[in-house]
């Protein structure tokens, strides 16, 4: 019985040409070939316009920047069959090899020209921006300018890792010293109500003071992953109403929409009920705004962000424009291997339109990184009067990291360099990339003495280009460095 085999092989590249060749000619002379690929056009179509049209900044998204190049292509075939039926052969052949020739242009430098469209524009409404420095701003201070001072208290925490939540183990009473002591060494004054007195010198009578916290894992059920801690906002606003600030003029903020993460919020940052039940317990007039409260319409141009990579602006959020003078709290954690430790630069993250669509461009070590840009506007850079860092527990891994680290965790653990304890810090300066240069250093201080490979630094690279303060790493001689230790000072390992 003879059985015929059927051997598939590779067409040669003559025949693959000429394949080629004879499908265009049969084109010009009108002869379609069916093309199943047609059907996929109304799903890209009708998926573009259900994703776009609610919010126009998806059109930069992957997704939709494919539905779109495949309805040109396809609009660009359509076009090129009519013109058969209204031109001569020849005629048609000129065109089409022309609209081919453009149609690959634009292909190949379809993303060089909008970069360089993203470019000019920003260059064009930003001329200003470069003489926006924190020198400039803060030249009149009545204290040092690049000064970080780190107080230590080995009272601030009692949690053992293990039992209930963390936040539940921090003592009130020695965090409030913490932040006395604190602003005293920031500021040189002699008692705590002097300094707050010099940190918020430029407030009037009817002024609004915004805190804006770290909540980035409110975005889940999980109360134990790290966020800001509430003693520490109490501290500050016992330090605000010490100079007759009102409470119903302090709000404590977390203005978060649209980052990573579905859960509880939906995107949205939403304080958990023990921040209520913590702060106004003591405090029941101070308002906590989140991103339920939060909008983006206020504030005309002067809240509007121009970044050189993405369409159109992104806003400030109202919650941030529509106070006067900003305290900020930051914590000292390790974020991701490419974008370093979360701090004060990366704390913009927060207070913007839409941060989604700039992830991709946060370990840009120049000038235009997306959060120094954000922190140069004058709704944050210009009401900014303090920045409180919190260490209290802190992070040197978590979620982004391998899971061999601490089990992609952003639960607190014991650090080596602190007795296998807490860190109990907190660090205060104005200077965003001083505070947060230090901050790095412990963090990174910690992974080297358990063998894992130091942070980098693009945000702060990034945020010295701007002009938003000094970039150093340990021992600093351009920050000025104090250390405060309240209590048994911990291991002499964690020194920097």
């Amino acid at each position: 019985m003879n059985t015929k085999v059927n051997i598939m092989r590779t067409p040669s590249i003559s025949e693959t040409l000429t394949c080629i060749k004879r499908r265009l000619k049969n084109i010009l002379r009108g002869k379609i070939p069916c093309d199943h690929s047609n059907l996929f056009v109304p799903v890209a179509v009708f998926w573009f316009l259900v994703r776009v049209v609610p919010k126009p900044i998806r059109i930069v998204y992957p997704c939709q920047r494919a539905a779109l190049s495949l309805l040109f292509l396809k609009t660009g075939i359509v076009l090129s069959l009519a013109l058969t039926a209204l031109f001569s052969k020849k005629t048609v052949k000129i065109l089409c090899i022309g609209g081919l020739c453009a149609m690959c242009f634009g292909l190949i430098f379809a993303d060089q020209a909008k970069s360089m469209y993203y470019l000019w524009r920003y260059h064009a409404v930003n001329k200003s921006a470069k003489l926006i420095t924190l020198d400039a701003v803060y030249g009149a201070s009545n204290f040092p300018i690049h000064r970080v001072v780190r107080v230590y208290s080995d009272s601030a925490t009692n949690w053992d890792f293990q039992t209930e939540y963390y936040w539940q183990y921090v003592d009130q009473s020695a965090v409030d010293r913490m932040v006395e002591e604190g602003v005293k060494a920031l500021t040189g004054a002699s008692d705590a109500q002097t300094a707050w007195q010099m940190i918020m010198s430029s407030y009037v009578p009817g002024d609004k003071v915004g805190i804006k916290v770290n909540g980035n894992d409110f975005w889940n059920d999980n109360e134990n992953e790290i966020d800001a801690i509430p003693q520490v906002i109490n501290a500050v606003i016992k330090g605000l109403r010490s100079i007759g600030i009102p409470e119903e003029k302090i709000h404590v903020l977390e203005p978060t929409i649209g980052a990573y993460g579905g859960g509880r919020g939906n995107g949205r940052r939403l304080f958990y009920q023990y921040y209520y039940d913590m702060i106004n317990g003591l405090y029941p007039n101070v308002l906590l705004l989140d991103g339920d409260d939060s909008t983006f319409v206020e504030g005309g141009d002067a809240a509007r962000v121009d970044f050189p990579y993405v369409p159109g602006s992104r806003r400030i959020s109202d919650l941030i424009v529509n106070v006067d003078h900003l305290i900020l709290m930051p914590i000292m954690k390790a974020i991701t291997p490419n974008w370093g430790i979360t701090g004060s630069i990366k704390l913009m993250q927060g207070v913007i339109q839409d941060p989604m669509s700039l992830h991709n461009e946060l370990a840009r070590e120049t000038d235009d990184n997306p959060n120094a840009l954000i922190y140069k506007n004058q709704h944050i850079i210009g009401k900014t009067r303090l920045i409180v860092g919190d260490g209290l527990f802190g992070m040197w891994s978590g979620i982004h990291f391998p899971a061999e680290e601490n089990g992609k965790s952003d639960v607190p653990d014991p650090w080596i360099t602190f007795s296998n304890g807490a860190p109990n810090s907190l660090f205060f300066s104005i200077d965003p990339v001083a505070i947060d240069s230090v901050m790095r250093d412990f963090v990174n201080n910690e992974r080297s003495a358990r063998g894992l490979s130091s942070l980098p630094a693009p945000q702060l690279v990034a945020g010295q280009a701007a002009g938003l303060g000094i970039f150093e790493e340990a021992p600093y001689s351009n920050i000025d460095y104090i250390e405060f230790e309240l209590g048994e000072p911990p291991s002499p390992i964690h020194d920097c």
